[in-house]
C-alpha cells in the first residue's frame, strides 16, 4: 500500500509535525514525525523525532492524548474547547 499523510501540522518556523499512515518493515503503522522544513524547496526531511504504531494501538494513543488535553486544561496550559451555540 502506498504512504498517505492524513495530517499535517505546523510546529514552528523550521518544522512540521506529520501524521501519515506508511508501511514500516513490510507492516502498515501510523507514524506521527518531526519533519524538518525543505530547503530550496526540496521537500521536507523526516527526522528521528517521532514514533510508529501498529493501527490497533491507535484507540489507545487517541485516549492518551484526550487525557493529556484534560491535564493540560487543568493545568491552564490551554484553554477548553467551547461548542457553538
Amino acid at each position: 500500500m502506498r504512504d498517505r499523510i492524513v495530517a499535517h501540522l505546523r510546529k514552528n518556523d523550521l518544522s512540521s509535525l506529520v501524521v501519515r499512515l506508511t508501511t514500516f518493515r513490510g507492516r502498515r503503522c501510523v507514524d506521527v514525525r518531526v519533519y524538518d522544513d525543505p530547503v530550496f524547496e526540496k521537500g521536507f526531511a523526516a527526522t528521528s523525532v517521532g514514533v510508529s504504531i501498529r493501527p490497533d494501538l491507535l484507540r489507545s494513543m487517541i485516549e492518551a492524548l484526550e487525557a493529556a488535553e484534560q491535564a493540560a486544561i487543568r493545568e491552564g496550559l490551554i484553554s477548553p474547547i467551547v461548542p457553538p451555540c
